[in-house]
């Protein structure tokens, strides 16, 4: 299987990119309504830097991860 999905001159959009995006969208739309069912007073801002924050620790500790073992 080619992992490109669209390729447009230089410019490459791969199937675990698309998957990236697509997990850091639902993660998004889960944790707004979790905090809207549970009443806790987070607001967008803090949803989406919790977000960032959790993508950027896991590719590092994925990274970390790889070199180590």
């Amino acid at each position: 299987m080619n992992p490109v999905l669209i390729e447009i001159g230089p410019f490459e959009i791969r199937y675990y990119g698309l998957m990236y995006i697509l997990a850091i969208i639902t993660s998004i739309a889960i944790l707004r309504k979790e905090v809207v069912r549970k009443g806790l007073a987070l607001i967008k801002d803090d949803i989406y830097n919790l977000v960032l924050l959790s993508v950027f620790g896991g590719v590092i500790s994925a990274r970390i991860y790889y070199v180590v073992f």
